[in-house]
């Protein structure tokens, strides 16, 4: 009986536990559509539940409502990008992050959402929101969270924190980006951690989340500088070549006077200016590059020939400046001298290209015996 009494009890504080740990949102049946009462950055509107979408969704009107009264400013705007709707068309929208969201009385903080280019578009809960909310289910007309997200103990956080440290050293960047995004969603990280989670997603080339998390921290002054480079890595690597160009011409000020660093910087101008078809562009920064890269080898031209140099960075930028990428070599100043530079040194595409194009390299640098560089 004793026994009896013992397992009633533990089931009852079991119970009370699971129920202890749930939130319970009555929601609002309109004909067969669920909408939720939810607070975006204390303004208080009504989302359609939707697993289906992607993102959190608001209409123009209701953004430039935010936008004007206070509860949206421009540094929780971002990109523009194009998205497919439930009956698969594809449309124009911008993507926002919300600072802050209660739902229930549960509040979840940076989250992603999407403004419409329509006015009249209809407002969604999608799983920007949903998946910070915990595991869920629907009983009748409640939304019942098991709310996971706010049962860290302090030493599960710091424990979290542990194994930020130990993928670190061990290089396994997959895991640090989902610890440190735990750590995120949880307002656990400073803006130093939030710095790390922007370069773990850059490491593993998921460049969209980590222009949204570079956007959190680009005007701390501590690493700026970094933080602009990444930025225009991350567009150039999208394609978006106007937005890697500004952010190049952001972090140059930033920059500091080694050689090797502005080898790195105008490397990076010059190929956008190659993606965009800009020749002449694309050859002034590839010889600044170039000088740069020389600079940091402490080495000159004169030196490249006589060793026959092949270091590999520098056959790629001689090559380059020697018209390898483009479809005619003369479009360059002295392309024939840079490209024989390097297919003297034994660089494989150049002597290819050099015999591609009669060009006689050794004549070549004969005729520039005498050059300095």
């Amino acid at each position: 009986m004793r026994l009896r009494t013992v397992f009633i009890l533990m089931f009852c504080l079991l119970s009370l536990q699971i129920v202890l740990s749930q939130t319970r949102i009555k929601m609002e049946n309109e004909g067969g559509v669920y909408k939720i009462p939810s607070e975006v950055n204390g303004l208080r509107l009504k989302f359609i539940f939707d697993t289906g979408a992607s993102y959190v969704t608001l209409p123009l009107a209701t953004a430039k409502l935010m936008l004007d009264n206070g509860y949206l400013n421009s540094e929780d705007i971002f990109d523009d990008l194009k998205i497919q709707t439930a009956d698969g068309s594809v449309v124009s929208a911008t993507k926002i992050i919300i600072k802050e969201m209660n739902i229930g009385g549960i509040r979840i903080n940076n989250v992603e959402a999407v403004v419409m280019n329509q006015d009249y578009s209809p407002l969604l809960l999608g799983q920007s929101a949903i998946s910070k909310l915990g595991k869920i289910h629907i009983e009748l007309d409640e939304l019942v969270i098991s709310n996971s997200k706010e049962l860290y103990s302090e030493e599960e956080i710091e424990e979290l924190f542990r194994l930020v440290e130990q993928y670190e050293k061990l290089k396994m960047d997959v895991a640090l980006s989902k610890t440190l995004q735990t750590l995120f969603d949880l307002n656990q990280l400073s803006d130093f951690g939030i710095f790390k989670l922007a370069m773990s997603y850059t490491t593993i080339g998921e460049y969209e989340k980590a222009l949204i998390y570079c956007k959190f921290v680009e005007n701390n002054e501590d690493f700026k500088s970094t933080v602009l480079n990444m930025m225009a890595l991350c567009y150039q690597q999208i394609g978006d070549n106007n937005n890697a160009l500004l952010y190049n011409q952001k972090a140059y000020p930033y920059l500091d006077d080694d050689p090797k660093t502005k080898y790195m910087y105008y490397s990076s101008v010059s190929s956008i200016y190659n993606a965009i078809g800009n020749c002449r562009l694309f050859l002034e920064n590839s010889k600044k590059a170039l000088y740069y890269q020389l600079l940091s080898k402490k080495i000159n031209l004169k030196s490249v020939i006589k060793n026959r140099n092949a270091d590999k960075d520098l056959m790629r930028d001689l090559f380059i400046l020697g018209g390898g990428l483009i479809d005619d070599c003369q479009l360059f100043d002295d392309g024939s001298y840079y490209l024989s530079i390097a297919a003297y040194c034994g660089h494989s595409q150049s002597l290819s290209l050099c015999s591609l194009i009669s060009i006689d390299f050794i004549k070549v640098l004969q005729q520039n015996e005498n050059r300095e560089n």
